[in-house]
């Protein structure tokens, strides 16, 4: 291809600015600011992205008042406005900063009851930090019965993307229930999304089940159940940071191997799934 005339490319972008406004701005502001361009023109161009329907712009906006960055001086006010503007165009971590903000009165008059409907749009809108918090406050209402009587909520808010209610819900289960050929699926699952999610926690837990079982398995200690949890894990895979242990590749072919294991030491339970993952490994191949 062509080489990249950035010259003409900003030249353009800069005309297109003038012009339309909006997502034009928004891209020469990016352009400008890793340049090392004066805050105040940066502000200047999301300022016109923003008012020009670029809701990403009017997010930048927000968090630049929030944090005092670009130049502008800290106004919580102001952050929470164009919080406001970006939510209203389903930016979802916007939607969380402003519920934040209402929950502490942070540039506006507090209200719990709009700050909840907040985070569940936000959770909504796809932002874990939204769905974890509606967990961890019971959905706002601040009051708990036991874990395992949470384990409902904590199952709801990890399918709608939070991280931290996955985690939970992977260790109310191991916690009540047990880790058993029965629960290995669930567990894996529920704790594999917390950790991929951002959950430290989850991945810290993930790295030792994977460390024990897979040694378990290969060392006939417990095979139903080591094999069961080794083999659920090789068959997504599980990501891990450095410090959480070593990460196992996703190998649907060794997975079925250790759960075909964990089945003929007797987990009639691992024997039924068995069926379903050798056909859809088998569909996978053609």
């Amino acid at each position: 291809g062509h080489p990249v005339d950035a010259p003409r490319g900003v030249a353009l972008l800069k005309k297109d600015c003038e012009r339309l406004g909006g997502s034009p701005c928004f891209t020469l502001a990016q352009w400008e600011a890793n340049e090392g361009a004066d805050g105040a023109r940066v502000q200047e161009l999301l300022r016109r992205a923003c008012e020009g329907g670029s809701d990403l712009a009017c997010f930048e906006l927000s968090m630049a008042h929030r944090e005092g960055s670009f130049g502008v001086k800290q106004d919580l006010a102001k952050a929470a406005s164009f919080a406001s503007m970006a939510c209203d165009h389903d930016v979802a971590v916007a939607c969380y900063n402003l519920a934040f903000a209402l929950l502490e009165g942070q540039g506006l008059t507090a209200d719990a009851k709009r700050a909840t409907e907040l985070f569940r749009l936000s959770c909504t809108l796809g932002d874990s930090h939204g769905c974890d918090y509606l967990f961890a406050t019971n959905e706002g209402r601040e009051t708990f019965t036991t874990a395992t009587q949470n384990l409902p909520l904590a199952v709801k808010y990890c399918d709608l993307g939070g991280a931290e209610a996955c985690y939970k819900a992977a260790s109310t289960i191991s916690n009540s229930q047990a880790e058993t050929p029965e629960t290995s699926k669930m567990i894996v699952k529920f704790g594999r999304l917390a950790c991929h999610r951002g959950s430290l926690a989850g991945c810290n837990v993930m790295g030792h089940l994977a460390r024990d079982y897979f040694q378990g398995c290969n060392s006939g200690i417990k095979v139903a159940v080591s094999c069961a949890f080794a083999g659920y894990l090789a068959l997504e895979g599980l990501q891990l940071p450095p410090l959480a242990g070593a990460p196992v590749p996703k190998n649907p072919e060794l997975a079925i191997t250790l759960l075909k294991r964990s089945c003929l030491a007797g987990a009639k339970v691992i024997c039924n799934d068995l069926l379903a993952i050798e056909s859809e490994a088998g569909e996978a191949k053609k």
